[in-house]
């Protein structure tokens, strides 16, 4: 009888569990005069950006690792979350988190006033 169970739990079918991803998450002070790739940001807006493998590691080591950066293993829909926690319309929530799933290594960051929010995978 046990054994009957058992086979029949094994061939029971589970949903799949929903992929994570490893993401950095950091915000920034936003500054017109500074050198980054974010310098000419208008507020309210976003910009995104695929890495090379060298640069992500340059960008994780330097701003994220080193700036207390918090590293997250995030569903695709807890990165949209994110998104819309940053002001993001739903469907541009969408169209952004499931980019950075897609792309091997990526970068967006948005400028709401003086801060920018900025996510790394």
């Amino acid at each position: 009888m046990i054994l009957v169970f058992g086979i029949l739990l094994i061939g029971c079918e589970t949903e799949p569990e929903d992929s994570t991803y490893t993401v950095w998450t950091n915000t920034f002070n936003f500054s017109l005069s500074s050198e980054s790739v974010f310098a000419d940001l208008q507020d309210g807006f976003y910009k995104r950006f695929e890495l090379s493998n060298t640069g992500f590691e340059q960008e994780k080591s330097v701003n994220f690792v080193n700036k207390n950066g918090l590293q997250n293993k995030w569903t695709e829909d807890q990165i949209y979350s994110y998104f819309i926690g940053l002001g993001f319309s739903s469907n541009i929530a969408k169209q952004q988190s499931s980019w950075l799933v897609s792309t091997n290594h990526g970068l967006i960051g948005k400028r709401t006033g003086a801060s920018l929010y900025v996510i790394l995978k």
